[in-house]
């Protein structure tokens, strides 16, 4: 980034479009500026300051990685998702807690989830609250694998007393 700043031309005004400038500030009126609107000022700005975009292009190229940009459109897209569903204030929270796009997205799902008490759930949990999905979704599958066991166990135990109940008999038919 600073090698593309330092060896960056000097923009170059023309003084030839300045008069035409001069004229679109003054037909700004007071209602404009207070709306931001300057689209007035476009055309003539662009004529009084000729900017090569592929020139500036070409000297920043390779400046930003396109991981790092893939993250980041990730990022906002996962936050925008949690201000959709969960307001605001819940992506405040977030953000203090996220470390990464990947637990944003988890965050996004918990919004989705939850909807306006995202922010009091993240309150009460922390960055925990992502995780308490999995740790429900462990517990519930620990306890059918116990009741399946117990289950097998059982059918194990009986199977095998039905066996040993008929072994004296068939010795002596």
């Amino acid at each position: 980034m600073k090698k593309g700043l330092t060896t960056m031309p000097a923009p170059k005004v023309t003084f030839s479009g300045l008069p035409r400038l001069t004229s679109a500030v003054s037909g700004l009126t007071v209602d404009d500026v207070r709306k931001l609107d300057f689209s007035k000022l476009d055309g003539a700005v662009k004529e009084a300051w000729p900017v090569d975009t592929s020139a500036i292009r070409r000297q920043f190229h390779g400046v930003l990685r396109p991981a790092a940009i893939a993250e980041l459109r990730a990022a906002t897209s996962s936050i925008r998702g949690i201000q959709k569903s969960a307001g605001i204030r819940s992506v405040f929270k977030v953000i203090e807690r996220a470390d990464s796009p990947a637990e944003l997205r988890r965050f996004e799902s918990l919004a989705k989830g939850f909807g306006d008490r995202t922010a009091g759930v993240i309150r009460l949990f922390g960055k925990g609250a992502i995780w308490l999905g999995d740790l429900i979704l462990e517990i519930v599958a620990a306890i059918l694998i116990a009741i399946a066991w117990c289950f097998g166990a059982a059918w194990t135990a009986i199977s095998f007393l039905l066996k040993v109940r008929r072994l004296p008999w068939s010795r002596l038919v």
